[in-house]
């Protein structure tokens, strides 16, 4: 999901990184991710967010667009 991401300028955008990724340092190791303190979160953290987010977009999706795609004739 990040990959995407590392073609933006940080500048542009609530990055989580402080500074730009260095693509040739990807690969086994952290050492091309530089992290904004203030932007980890735990996993548990990130679950309840998902969730949240999750039940948020669920109560504003129209009834009308929810479909059972094989059931649906």
């Amino acid at each position: 999901m990040f990959h995407g991401w590392k073609k933006n300028l940080i500048k542009d955008w609530d990055s989580p990184f402080e500074r730009e990724i260095d693509l040739s340092l990807c690969g086994n190791s952290l050492r091309a991710w530089h992290w904004r303190a203030d932007k980890k979160v735990t996993p548990d953290e990130m679950r309840k967010n998902l969730q949240t987010a999750e039940k948020y977009y669920l109560s504003i999706f129209p009834d009308e667009a929810r479909v059972i795609p094989l059931l649906d004739e």
